[in-house]
């Protein structure tokens, strides 16, 4: 990545040189299938019954929760609301109008099927406003599913005022979506009842990914058949990921406070060059992680300026990974509901390894060509 300028870290990290290690040193080590009864099968049993150890206690959970192991965020995702509503008749939902799209789909599809969808109400800031999401909240509620950061303007959710709402209804289930958040954001993970992390947005490796839930919720498996380390997912243990996600929370959890300060310099050195320039619109606030910074370069295609950069070995992009096709920011006319600022905008998504230069090189790229 010498050669490169890379500032899209939101939509996926390099893997670390030591996650990596782990990996191929665990692949040829660890030779058996973690189902197999003999000595290789139960050595790799038991990795796998230490990472879980590790990752919930790194966590701070007890051993009311468990991990199932996923291919990543948008499998846990559906899981946990697949795994949930398909148990259920009917209800109603609570989600906001921030969320991935490996959220919002499989809510359109319970919404065809007669649940009820709710969208909680934001601030200024684009944070959910706690009186009217607790004006939402009922009985009837079964399910809240919420990001604790956006991905495309980095706007972290009150979790905390979250969690406290929630718990005053037992029949509700709160989901968050940890994926922009682990790593970029100190928060407490007790008193969620189920939360989807992936390996590769926190510099692990790409296909691996988690939902950590309480015992006693009861999920509908959304694949069948074959024996592995939960009901809830089933298919031959990938022993060596699953132990490399392990080693990734680690990293990015016991480097945080090293990480954020560096990042939160870049971050501020960035912001503080953009508002120099003519014509921008800095979407990102102070209620978001400083790991993003969504600016809206006012007149100029969002997609034309991403490939425009890309000459320069620049590489940003306009929206979420999984959303990069679309002309408009999603999130971003949710909070300005202002469509030149939704289809003009840009997402530079920082890192620990971003360098000073680097910023000056792309502030220098869009001064020329903007």
């Amino acid at each position: 990545m010498n050669d490169i300028i890379y500032l899209d870290y939101s939509a996926t990290t390099p893997v670390d040189k030591d996650v990596l290690d782990k990996y191929y040193n665990d692949n040829l080590k660890l030779l058996g299938n973690s189902n197999s009864i003999h000595k290789l099968g139960r050595e790799c049993n038991e990795s796998i019954e230490r990472t879980t150890g590790n990752i919930l206690l790194m966590f701070g959970l007890d051993n009311n929760y468990e991990v199932v192991y996923t291919s990543g965020a948008s499998e846990a995702n559906n899981l946990a609301i697949k795994g949930v509503l398909q148990r259920l008749e009917g209800g109603r939902i609570i989600t906001t109008s921030f969320e991935h799209s490996s959220v919002i789909a499989p809510l359109g599809s319970f919404q065809r099927k007669g649940f009820v969808v709710d969208i909680v109400d934001y601030d200024k800031n684009g944070q959910i406003d706690l009186k009217k999401f607790e004006e939402l909240m009922s009985d009837d509620v079964r399910l809240v599913t919420i990001s604790a950061v956006n991905s495309e303007i980095g706007i972290l959710q009150p979790l905390e005022d979250i969690k406290r709402i929630v718990k005053k209804y037992p029949n509700a289930y709160l989901h968050i979506d940890m994926t922009q958040c682990i790593g970029k954001a100190k928060v407490e993970f007790t008193d969620i009842d189920m939360f989807s992390v992936s390996a590769h947005k926190i510099y692990g490796l790409k296909g691996i990914g988690a939902l950590v839930k309480r015992k006693n919720i009861k999920l509908e498996s959304q694949i069948q058949g074959g024996k592995s380390t939960t009901k809830y997912r089933s298919g031959t243990p990938a022993h060596p990921l699953i132990i490399s996600l392990g080693h990734a929370i680690y990293k990015s959890m016991f480097h945080f406070n090293e990480n954020y300060r560096e990042v939160r310099k870049i971050h501020d050195y960035f912001v503080n060059k953009l508002k120099d320039m003519k014509n921008v619109k800095i979407n990102s606030n102070d209620k978001c992680i400083p790991h993003i910074v969504n600016v809206s370069f006012i007149g100029y295609n969002s997609k034309k300026l991403v490939l425009e950069l890309e000459k320069y070995n620049i590489y940003i992009s306009n929206h979420s990974a999984c959303s990069s096709e679309e002309e408009v920011s999603k999130g971003v006319y949710a909070l300005t509901g202002d469509l030149s600022l939704a289809t003009s905008s840009v997402r530079f998504s920082l890192s620990h390894l971003t360098k000073v230069e680097d910023i000056d090189k792309v502030c220098e790229v869009l001064e020329k060509i903007i």
